[in-house]
C-alpha cells in the first residue's frame, strides 16, 4: 500500500478553504498535515509539521508572499 500524499492549506478558514480541508482529512488517500496559521513561517510549520505539499486559499494579494516564503523555507533546509 502507498504512503498517503501530505497535505497542508493555507487559507483553511475560509469558505473554500475550509471546505477543501475538510475533505482533505476525510480523503484515504491524504494525510492532512494542518492549516497554515496566519503569521506562522513555512519553515516553522515545515520544522513542526514536516514537510508537505500545500494548497494556497487565502486572498490573491497574500498567494505570492506565500509561495515566496515556502520557497526561502524550502532553501533554508
Amino acid at each position: 500500500m502507498a504512503e498517503p500524499i501530505r497535505v497542508a492549506v493555507t487559507g483553511y478558514r475560509g469558505k473554500v478553504g475550509s471546505v477543501l480541508a475538510a475533505a482533505f482529512q476525510s480523503e484515504p488517500g491524504l494525510e492532512y498535515v494542518g492549516g497554515v496559521e496566519l503569521g506562522t513561517t513555512w519553515r516553522l510549520f515545515s520544522t513542526r509539521r514536516g514537510r508537505a505539499p500545500w494548497v494556497d486559499f487565502t486572498q490573491p494579494s497574500e498567494a505570492l508572499h506565500n509561495a515566496l516564503a515556502a520557497v526561502a523555507a524550502v532553501r533554508h533546509r
